[in-house]
């Protein structure tokens, strides 16, 4: 049992094996190593019935308001079967965002779509050249009341080829910054689409005048890194689950296959390498578990356990991902086996809110602020000193 099953209830542990199961017959492996994506149209719903997609919404907004270590259960098995394709970015980003926005009429019934599956969302978290500075917004919003329209341009949105409703973040004539709703079919609104090294498809966005409908404005940064903080805990939790599946299948590998005359599996430099993935994957998830406590946490308590947690997972599975497709051999970077597309997407992973590099350099910041803002109060300590002498 993993570690983080130990802490779950018996309602977790049981929507943990029921997603197992239906992930497994939903989205079998030969589906997955073609790139197909069962659950985009109909059988979205099915994960609506299942509740999956009220998860991340509170209950006063008529979701479960699902704790942070059932969302993390979930992820993994979702990370072992490599699907679905649009709950990191409708269910995780676009619930989380709505949920902290205010309570309105079209922020209700764009949650209440959600929760149903009749709904993709997509939310644009960043703009061209502004890396992961999601605080960086150079789109501008005209508008009053209820008439809005939004240019710009958004950079790399998660799902967006298949969204139907974008989720805006813009800055008002006034300065402020505010989150808007644009349908997916609005004039105006130009798609550019790319295809991930993980096969996954996202896009470029460029508004140019298009219609919007205004969700929050006063919250809007708090629902913005509230969604940014869960997406980031969820991809650490998705990439324990597909380290686990690899360490799994490897050892099955060296089990099977001989070389002079024994099994791979009996080779002491084999035993050493797989006992580095098992440890890699143990210390990524150890900090995840951290990530998960922090999450109630005060701001920067929680800055230091996500950035810990996503710095680690990214070097974590580069590394696992690594020895499993060299210890399969050829086949391991094949299409035709599911290896690869698991290493694919532990790449994506790193990639997503922030890589190893921009966390570590997080995690230096917060360190150093204490430092810096303790110094000057020392050399007044130190001056008031001598005067008192």
């Amino acid at each position: 049992m993993a570690f983080a099953e130990l802490a779950a209830n018996d309602e977790q542990r049981a929507l943990c094996e029921t997603a197992r199961r239906y992930l497994k017959n939903a989205c079998p492996p030969n589906l997955a190593r073609a790139g197909a994506d069962p659950l985009a149209s109909e059988s979205w719903r099915r994960l609506a019935d299942l509740g999956w997609l009220a998860l991340p919404i509170s209950e006063a907004r008529g979701g479960l308001g699902g704790e942070p270590l059932t969302l993390a259960l979930l992820m993994t098995e979702i990370g072992r079967a490599l699907e679905p394709k649009h709950f990191l970015a409708s269910a995780v980003l676009g619930g989380v965002v709505l949920d902290h926005c205010g309570d309105t009429p079209i922020v209700r019934e764009l949650i209440a779509t959600a929760i149903t599956g009749e709904r993709l969302l997509a939310v644009a978290l960043y703009e061209p050249g502004a890396g992961y500075e999601e605080r960086r917004i150079d789109a501008v919003a005209e508008g009053v009341s209820e008439r809005w329209h939004v240019s710009g341009e958004k950079a790399l949105v998660l799902g967006a080829p298949d969204a139907d409703i974008f989720i805006i973040p813009a800055k008002t004539v006034q300065g402020e910054t505010a989150i808007f709703a644009i349908e997916a079919s609005a004039p105006g609104l130009g798609l550019t689409t790319h295809c991930g090294v993980d096969g996954l498809s996202c896009a470029d966005i460029a508004l140019t005048n298009a219609p919007a409908q205004l969700l929050c404005g006063s919250s809007a940064y708090t629902a913005l890194a509230a969604a940014l903080d869960a997406g980031t805990l969820a991809v650490c939790w998705e990439a324990v689950g597909i380290m686990r599946s690899l360490i799994e299948l490897t050892a099955s590998h060296l089990e099977a296959r001989t070389q002079f005359g024994r099994r791979l599996a009996e080779f002491q430099v084999l035993q050493h390498r797989m006992s580095e993935m098992y440890l890699e994957c143990y210390r990524a998830e150890c900090l995840s578990i951290a990530a998960l406590e922090a999450a109630g946490a005060e701001l920067p308590t929680r800055m230091r356990a996500l950035s810990s947690a996503k710095a680690l997972v990214g070097r974590a599975a580069r590394f696992v991902g690594q020895q499993a497709v060299q210890l399969h051999g050829g086949m391991g970077v094949s299409a035709e086996h599911i290896v690869s597309h698991y290493f694919r997407r532990l790449t994506a992973i790193d990639a997503l809110f922030g890589n190893s590099d921009h966390h570590l350099s997080l995690l230096q910041a917060l360190d150093e602020s204490p430092r810096m803002s303790a110094a000057p109060s020392r050399r007044r300590s130190r001056a008031r000193r001598r005067r008192q002498a």
